[in-house]
């Protein structure tokens, strides 16, 4: 008989197919949705076909038996463990790299970068800011002194005007970058 079809196809309903297998109607949904028996189309809706659902199952129990693949939702859970393993591994091994790197001193805290930004930049300001003094002098000896003052003080103006812009600059990249991540 191993060979020979039913002749007639026969059409059941999940929970006949409970009843025959001895299981909930939820299992057999369960088995549906792995992919180890299906459903057809048939008159009044979705059917089981009698003995492809026999034969699927028993191939199923079959290979759960002998240790083989599971159902098709099995194979995915077990890739994406292993997928999420390796990516937990990954981390941790970056996570261990940026901890040697800090107590090695490859990294400085942010209070230190963030003063040393702080003591540049008042020297950076005072340097610009001497400038128009400077240039004063250079030309006080071709300029009548009102016109040397007004000269450094037209400087004094430009120069304040650039530091403020370049400050506004840096704080709109600043929000841009935050806003990015």
């Amino acid at each position: 008989m191993e060979g020979r079809a039913l002749k007639e196809v026969i059409h059941c309903t999940g929970a006949q197919v409970s009843r025959l297998f001895g299981l909930t109607l939820r299992r057999i949904q369960q088995l549906n949705e792995d992919g180890i028996i299906e459903t057809e189309k048939a008159k009044g809706g979705k059917r089981y076909n009698l003995e492809d659902t026999v034969k699927r199952y028993v191939s199923h129990l079959s290979n759960k038996a002998h240790g083989k693949a599971g159902s098709k939702n099995e194979e995915e859970l077990k890739a994406q463990k292993l997928k999420a393993e390796i990516r937990l591994k990954e981390s941790q091994g970056e996570l261990h790299a940026l901890k040697t790197d800090i107590v090695t001193g490859k990294y400085i805290p942010v209070e230190t970068v963030k003063s040393d930004y702080e003591r540049f930049f008042i020297t950076f300001k005072n340097f610009v800011m001497g400038i128009p003094a400077k240039v004063t002098v250079e030309i006080s000896g071709t300029v009548e002194p009102a016109e040397a003052r007004r000269i450094e003080k037209k400087l004094l103006e430009d120069m304040a005007e650039i530091l403020r812009e370049i400050v506004i600059n840096a704080e709109k990249e600043s929000s841009k970058g935050k806003g990015d991540r």
